[in-house]
């Protein structure tokens, strides 16, 4: 449309322009439209076996020691696909017992 006689249609189609080169001049201060990459995931630390535990664990010694002299149980323990709950004794609870593991 041609501008008004006083111009006024000129100046606010100005304004405009001016309004929209302001909003995207803020493009580069972080409002991008370009989409942000997904950050990398962190990987999944592996599940311990039980005979990992019981092998670092110094209150479970003894009973690492027992389960280290029973190879079959040993292995079982150190399967990482089993899903097992064990209820593990410490030293102190397996002291009554000292005799009779150490004579095995």
């Amino acid at each position: 449309p041609p501008p008004s006689k006083d111009g006024r249609r000129l100046f606010l189609r100005a304004d405009y322009m001016l309004a929209l080169a302001s909003l995207l001049s803020i493009s580069p201060l972080g409002f991008s439209t370009a989409p942000t990459p997904e950050p990398t995931p962190e990987p999944t630390p592996a599940c311990k076996t039980i005979a990992e535990i019981l092998a670092e664990t110094e209150y479970l010694s003894t009973l690492n020691t027992v389960v280290n002299a029973m190879p079959d149980v040993l292995a079982l323990l150190l399967d990482p696909a089993l899903n097992l709950t064990v209820f593990a004794p410490n030293d102190t609870a397996l002291l009554p017992f000292a005799s009779v593991l150490n004579d095995t």
